[in-house]
């Protein structure tokens, strides 16, 4: 089990491109935690940053990176 009990969880960080604001970054946060499998996002506008907790067993870092562009914005590779 991971943290507070929950399954095995991966992290990751994606660098992100299209965020204009704190509320770009809000909206990005917002629909990333509405994404399935997604345990925890915590997005910076600052540092044009997206850190995602995830459960590998509902999704990945493709389906994540998706889900970033159906959002409005682009992970920088």
């Amino acid at each position: 089990m991971g943290l507070f009990g929950k399954k095995n969880t991966q992290e990751l960080v994606f660098s992100i491109d299209g965020m204009h604001c704190n509320m770009c970054a809000a909206n990005l946060q917002r629909g990333l935690l509405e994404t399935s499998g997604v345990v925890k996002a915590q997005v910076s506008f600052e540092e044009r940053t997206a850190h995602i907790v995830y459960d590998p067993s509902k999704t990945d870092r493709d389906t994540l990176a998706a889900a970033v562009k159906e959002i409005g914005y682009a992970v920088k590779e």
